[in-house]
């Protein structure tokens, strides 16, 4: 099948998106994190490690398949295609894994009553083993069980899911349940025992409060939006890596002829997608982190407009005009205040 120019600015466009915003979003989850080192507690650890998996995906093996698509050729020889191949795996296989651990912390924070000094060195070790346990599936290409290579239209890379040995077809059984069916069961189980235990809260404040009192009311509320935001990670989850998983099943079941170079690339991209949606998952999941990301946000445009403030009463002094006479900080129109008191009178 031969591509056309159109596919590669396409996907040029696509990885270009994905390097812009996975780098800003993830390095405002990581730079919050770092600021307000208070967050770094539960849950918020396993975001924290998340945003770093992406951050490090978008800025590193993402960037090689723009540059691959905008010359339309891989340009990194074998070596880079491992090297591009291994990373986008393992950070693929931490996004998914960290996505089960999240939903299966939220579903523990509401029902099981725990220290949070044990809840933290819990959640540490659950991030220690995530790490190592993706890290063995993303290495075994490498050491020979399976292969990496060039797929699609050649422009990135990826596990060789075309390879009829016993070896590849071992690796992919052993990956798509430890790395993917595994993951669903746990979100799936997370979100039923969640909200049943939201319920559960929900029948016990309207019987003791009354169904009409304002906690009663509040509860309820909150039931809704945490399911809501359930569905949303699912979802989330399942447009991002189920298409990959059946290009990527129907290749290994000796079926590839019902597929084009097209049909196999574009599942791919759409899962390198989540390394930019996955901070706003984030947002919506976990109030206390909202509130620290946007007053650091908040922060950073005040020291910026301080300093634009600086640098115009310096000029000011050399000038030789009165104090009173600058300009209101962020605003270079403002009059000065002895302007606006003439006047007013």
């Amino acid at each position: 099948m031969k591509v056309g120019d159109d596919v590669f600015i396409a996907l040029s466009f696509l990885s270009g998106i994905v390097v812009i915003f996975g780098v800003l979003l993830n390095g405002l989850v990581c730079i919050t994190f770092v600021k307000y080192r208070c967050l770094l507690q539960g849950g918020h650890t396993l975001v924290f490690s998340m945003a770093i998996t992406d951050l490090l995906c978008s800025a590193v093996a993402v960037p090689m398949s723009f540059m691959a698509n905008v010359k339309k050729k891989w340009l990194f020889k074998e070596t880079g295609c491992t090297i591009n191949a291994f990373l986008v795996t393992w950070c693929g296989l931490l996004s998914i894994t960290h996505l089960a651990a999240l939903a299966y912390s939220r579903y523990e924070a509401i029902s099981l009553r725990q220290n949070k000094l044990t809840v933290n060195k819990k959640v540490i070790g659950v991030v220690f083993a995530l790490w190592l346990y993706t890290f063995v599936f993303a290495i075994a290409p490498v050491a020979g069980w399976s292969r990496y290579s060039l797929e699609g239209i050649r422009t990135s890379c990826s596990v060789d899911w075309k390879s009829p040995g016993v070896g590849a077809i071992s690796y992919t059984a052993c990956l798509f349940c430890g790395c993917f069916a595994l993951p669903i069961a746990v979100i799936l189980f997370s979100y039923f025992k969640f909200y049943k235990a939201l319920k559960k809260m929900t029948r016990k404040s309207s019987n003791t409060w009354g169904y009409r009192s304002a906690l009663a009311k509040r509860t309820a509320e909150i039931e809704k939006k945490m399911a809501k935001i359930f569905l949303v990670m699912i979802a989330a989850f399942l447009v991002a890596w189920c298409p990959y998983a059946a290009v990527s099943l129907i290749s290994v079941c000796g079926k590839s002829s019902w597929l084009n170079p097209l049909s196999e690339v574009i599942p791919a991209y759409l899962a390198k997608l989540s390394f930019v949606y996955n901070p706003v998952l984030y947002f919506l999941m976990y109030k206390r982190f909202r509130r620290k990301a946007i007053c650091l946000f908040l922060y950073s445009r005040e020291q910026t407009l301080t300093s634009d403030t600086s640098k115009y009463l310096t000029t000011d002094k050399a000038e030789g005009k009165p104090r009173y006479l600058l300009k209101e900080k962020g605003d270079s129109l403002h009059k000065s205040r002895n302007s606006r008191e003439n006047e007013t009178l």
